[in-house]
């Protein structure tokens, strides 16, 4: 019962969401999806091309363009020169001092989730491993002590080193709801639809 806190990335404070609504899980994730996007486009195109596939990944690009678009965007990042090895992506793929440039945790997150779901709908079984294997990598690297933060250390959140917004100096290095949330989100798809198959 009580209410359900959601967070509002652009205002970084919590509003209360009528328990009712609580259902509407596929409406709420849509609405999140929106409200960081809305947050993240004044990053880099890391950010832009995870808030593509999310949005892919809640339902808004179903369908033959939408899941044609959602590969063309996963091939942008997993081929990309300036994706790290670690497949943590900088704040921004064509930053000036990479390899020195902040790494956006929170992308990372989004991306590894996003790419759960886009695998289970490709037909390619070539493509479909790629993704599985791109989020598993994505999963181990967050999960490592680099982004991972230790029991009762950086404000309670799970995740470090995430980035809102660069050029407006807002948000840098630091740790961020939403990206608590994908994280969490990727984690809990893979042990469900990833794991009992293998």
């Amino acid at each position: 019962g009580g209410n359900h806190h959601h967070w509002q990335p652009r205002h970084l404070r919590w509003r209360p969401e009528p328990a009712h609504r609580l259902p509407a899980q596929r409406t709420r994730e849509r609405d999140e999806h929106h409200r960081v996007g809305q947050r993240r486009e004044q990053g880099g195109p890391a950010p832009a091309v995870g808030m593509a596939l999310g949005r892919y990944a809640t339902g808004q690009y179903r369908g033959p363009p939408g899941q044609a678009q959602a590969e063309h965007v996963a091939g942008f990042i997993l081929d990309n020169p300036n994706l790290p090895k670690d497949l943590i992506p900088y704040w921004d793929f064509n930053a000036p001092d990479i390899p020195h440039a902040d790494r956006d945790a929170s992308a990372g997150a989004i991306m590894a989730s996003a790419l759960l779901e886009l695998s289970t709908f490709t037909k390619n079984k070539s493509a479909q491993k790629r993704y599985l294997s791109s989020a598993k990598k994505m999963l181990v690297s967050l999960s490592s002590p680099a982004y991972l933060s230790r029991p009762g250390q950086n404000g309670g959140f799970l995740l470090m080193h995430s980035v809102g917004s660069l050029p407006g100096n807002a948000e840098v290095d630091v740790p961020l709801t939403y990206a608590d949330y994908y994280f969490v989100e990727a984690l809990l798809r893979y042990r469900n639809w990833i794991l009992p198959k293998s």
